[in-house]
């Protein structure tokens, strides 16, 4: 068995002891769970957007007939650029990392590892601190925005 606590603190576990510690020690850094949760909402909400704003060239299944609903976050984000604004460059770059740990997350060593997930955690709060228009979108959907609350917490966070 791995000491989880005595390899963190050594902080060059291999991918395999890093893995392992995802399940056995709750103190870890939930930034890797963070970094996926917080984008799926950006891209939930960006992706929701898009398909209003092109309603109207929507694509039926040939098959069924129903219109097509289905559109990924690069797309969306293309389809908002000029809506998103000068965070166009900080919405793909999210989606790239995003894409990079989903896929690479079993080849990397610990260290590339939390360099990416830190890369884009510190991403996602730029958006968060900076896009009018991601905040407008959170604060018609849940009725509160991010820039708010990410001002007041990222001073004075405690990552466990």
């Amino acid at each position: 068995m791995i000491d989880c606590l005595r390899e963190r603190e050594k902080r060059d576990l291999s991918n395999r002891d890093y893995v392992y510690c995802q399940f056995t020690n709750k103190r870890l850094k939930t930034r890797y769970k963070n970094v996926f949760i917080h984008t799926s909402l950006i891209e939930g909400l960006i992706v929701d957007r898009s398909l209003r704003k092109e309603s109207q060239v929507r694509q039926k299944c040939e098959c069924c007939g129903r219109e097509d609903s289905f559109r990924s976050f690069r797309r969306a984000i293309e389809i908002l650029r000029d809506d998103v604004g000068d965070q166009y460059n900080s919405l793909h770059e999210i989606y790239t990392i995003r894409n990079e740990l989903a896929h690479d997350f079993i080849t990397l060593d610990q260290a590339p590892l939390e360099q990416k997930i830190e890369e884009a955690w510190e991403k996602i709060i730029n958006v968060y601190k900076n896009s009018e228009f991601l905040n407008e979108l959170f604060h018609v959907k849940y009725n509160f925005r991010p820039d708010k609350i990410v001002e007041d917490s990222t001073t004075s966070q405690t990552d466990t």
